[in-house]
């Protein structure tokens, strides 16, 4: 007796698991702490990536796609064949809900400013200000079940916050862009 596609499909995820909840998440800031000495302290930094963990809101998994180069066969003529030549990794990005002292945004605020001097324009040599991220897909038991590093990471873009005078104002919300060397699968390929 053949199995029908919905018994088949709770099959294959009894089988491998639940389906991943995407409010299921940690993101581990911990790489941040070895750069905080080096920052001005006006938002009260040292628990701050502990806080920062909790606090993130968004967090963008980074895609990946592959550089192709088209090409004729070698016959001189047909169909141009793709061949892959590298590969481009899409932005990390994550939100986090302002608190009133503004500590994130001041903590990223200071981290640009100490990567490029604002007032003489110096830039920092890059292992004085990249960090490691790491991104935790979560279960309902708080058990890790899948992890990306972010390698070499520094903030690349802090957002506006916009103002209003709406009687009924959301929580600001700080939007960072994050430049980076390369990401992975925790336990693969590092």
């Amino acid at each position: 007796m053949s199995e029908s596609g919905i018994d088949k499909l709770k099959a294959i995820f009894n089988a491998r698991g639940t389906v991943p909840r995407l409010n299921r998440f940690k993101l581990d800031c911990s790489g941040i702490n070895t750069i905080l000495g080096n920052l001005e302290d006006p938002g009260g930094f040292a628990n701050l990536p502990a806080d920062m963990s909790f606090l993130a809101a968004n967090v963008t998994l980074p895609g990946r796609q592959l550089m192709t180069v088209g090409h004729e066969n070698f016959s001189g003529g047909g169909p141009l064949t793709d061949y892959p030549h590298g590969f481009v990794n899409d932005d990390f990005s994550c939100s986090f809900p302002m608190t009133g002292d503004f500590a994130v945004k001041k903590l990223f605020e200071e981290w640009m400013y100490y990567i490029v001097h604002g007032e003489n324009f110096l830039v920092r040599f890059p292992d004085q200000y990249k960090v490691d991220l790491i991104l935790h897909q979560i279960d309902t038991k708080e058990k890790e079940i899948y992890s990306v590093k972010i390698e070499d990471a520094f903030p690349k873009t802090i957002s506006t916050i916009e103002y209003n005078q709406a009687p009924d104002a959301m929580v600001p919300i700080l939007n960072v862009s994050f430049g980076y060397g390369a990401w992975h699968p925790v336990g693969k390929f590092s």
